[in-house]
């Protein structure tokens, strides 16, 4: 599978998600300019993954320990689990900000299972926004994928 295909599963996602209408194949472009990836119904998008491979490390080193309590999870003595939203998205916003584009929706895909509640999640998500409203503001819109839901971090 390449890069592209990549993207239209992960928009499919995406759509599905967020909307009730069903995905027309005949709306998207996926030989779009840069810094669109697919343009679908004449709005750009820009899709994104997060990083998985940290998430396994807190997980696993914290499950070793019994640690039950997910608000206080650590790795490495450092990264509490509260700042998994910082570490995910934060580096991605600041690698992605050469490329934004204020006409472009940014979606950001995160694959693995987040351990809050959506309560806990939402409230992380706005606070991270509050603090890193900077590198949101240059898009669109900026979205946060997970599994089985899509949240808007911005605006």
């Amino acid at each position: 599978m390449n890069q592209k295909e990549k993207e239209i599963i992960s928009f499919k996602t995406f759509f599905s998600l967020i909307s009730r209408n069903r995905f027309i194949d005949d709306l998207i472009n996926v030989n779009c300019p840069e810094p669109a990836d697919i343009i679908y119904n004449e709005q750009g998008y820009q899709i994104t993954t997060g990083d998985g491979q940290h998430f396994g490390k807190i997980l696993a080193t914290t499950k070793r320990f019994n640690i039950n309590d997910i608000e206080n999870r650590t790795v490495n003595s450092v990264s509490n689990i509260n700042e998994i939203i910082n570490i995910v998205l934060l580096p991605i916003l600041k690698h992605k900000k050469l490329s934004a584009d204020k006409a472009i929706i940014l979606l950001i895909f995160v694959y693995n299972s987040i351990p809050f509640t959506d309560d806990q999640l939402k409230k992380r998500l706005k606070d991270f926004s509050k603090l890193n409203q900077n590198l949101l503001d240059i898009w669109k819109e900026v979205w946060c994928i997970f599994p089985n839901k899509a949240l808007i971090i911005f605006p």
